[in-house]
C-alpha cells in the first residue's frame, strides 16, 4: 500500500510542471533527519541551504513520505541519510526511483555502528543502531564522508566547505571534551553499553548506569529548530540530561561552541 502511495505521489509530481525560477538550476542537497541536516548545514554555511526531508516524526519508524518529500527526492542532486533500518520511507522511495541510490550517501555504510544488544557493541550480524551521531567521534567520522560529497556537488565552493569542515571538527571535539568534563569521564576504552537511545553516549563516556536519562531529550532532534545550530543544542541537552542523573550532580558547564 505504501509503495502504491509513493508511485501515485511521484506520478502526480511529474504531472505538474515545475515553475521556472532563478534557483531551479542550482544543485540541491536533501538530508533525511535533523541531526544530519544540522551537520550538513554547518558544512554548507556560506554556500547553500540543504533541505531537511523529515522535519517532524511521522511515526516511530519514519516509513511514510508525503508528496513534497517525494518531489524533494526526485530532484535531489545529493541525498544524505543514515540508512534503511532507520529511514524506511527513503528505502521504499528507492524502489520507485531506481536512480536514487546513485545520488545518495548512505552513512551507515561508512560509519561503525553499535549493536542494540545489551551484551556489547562488538557483536557480528544482526541489526545495528543507526543513531550514530550521538557519539561525537562517530559524527566526526561521518563529517569526513560528507564533506567530499558536498565538494563534488559544489566544486566552486570547495575552499569554503573545507574551511567549514575544519571548524566543525573542532566543534565536535569540543562537544566531546565538554561532555567528559561534565560527567567526570576519563579518557580510555568505553566499558558499558546501555539498551536505549543513550547507548552511544553511555558507551563513549563509560557510564555505569544504563538508561538513567532515557526520555530526557530527543535523539532525533525533532523538538529543536532545524539548522546548523541544532546538533550542538541537541548534544547540550544530552549532556545536561546525563549530568543530572549520573551521581545526582548538576552539570559543570564548559564554554559552549555553537554547531
Amino acid at each position: 500500500m505504501r509503495i502504491m502511495s509513493l508511485l501515485l505521489a511521484a506520478a502526480l509530481c511529474a504531472a505538474v510542471p515545475a515553475a521556472a525560477s532563478p534557483s531551479s538550476s542550482k544543485p540541491k542537497v536533501v538530508v533525511s533527519l535533523p541531526p544530519l541536516h544540522s551537520l550538513v548545514s554547518r558544512l554548507l554555511q556560506g554556500v547553500a541551504e540543504p533541505e531537511l526531508l523529515m522535519d517532524k516524526r511521522l511515526d516511530t519508524r519514519l516509513v511514510e513520505l508525503n508528496s513534497r518529500q517525494v518531489e524533494a527526492l526526485r530532484h535531489a542532486d545529493l541525498m544524505i541519510w543514515s540508512g534503511p533500518a532507520l529511514e524506511g520511507a527513503i528505502a521504499e522511495a528507492g524502489m520507485v526511483m531506481p536512480d536514487l541510490a546513485g545520488r545518495s550517501l548512505t552513512l551507515s555504510r561508512h560509519v561503525p555502528l553499535m549493536s542494540p544488544a545489551a551484551e556489547g557493541s562488538d557483536q557480528t550480524g544482526g541489526p545495528r543502531d543507526l543513531r550514530f551521531w550521538l557519539d561525537p567521534r562517530l559524527a566526526h567520522h561521518a563529517v569526513h564522508m560528507i564533506a567530499p560529497a558536498l565538494v563534488r556537488v559544489y566544486p566552486e565552493a570547495s575552499d569554503t566547505i573545507l574551511d567549514n569542515e575544519i571548524a566543525l571538527m573542532a566543534e565536535l571535539h569540543h562537544a566531546e571534551h565538554a561532555t567528559r568534563a561534565a560527567l567526570g569521564t576519563a579518557w580510555g576504552t568505553p566499558l558499558h553499553v546501555g539498551g536505549g537511545d543513550l547507548r552511544y553516549l553511555e558507551w563513549r563516556f563509560n557510564l555505569a548506569k544504563s538508561g538513567c536519562a532515557r526520555g530526557a531529550f530527543d535523539p532525533l532532534g525533532f523538538n529543536l529548530p532545524a539548522g546548523a545550530a541544532l546538533y550542538g543544542k541537541m548534544m547540550d541537552g544530552a549532556r545536561q540530561a546525563l549530568a543530572a542523573c549520573v551521581g545526582g550532580k548538576p552539570e559543570r558547564r564548559a564554554p559552549s561552541a555553537d554547531l
